[in-house]
């Protein structure tokens, strides 16, 4: 499953800066 192009853009994005907005919206990080 890890190479399914759809879970490597849901990885890559969660590596982003939007990401660690979202974590921090949702006082996850």
């Amino acid at each position: 499953h890890e190479n399914d192009p759809d879970v490597q853009a849901f990885v890559n994005f969660l590596g982003t800066d939007e990401a660690k907005a979202v974590y921090a919206k949702h006082g996850l990080r």
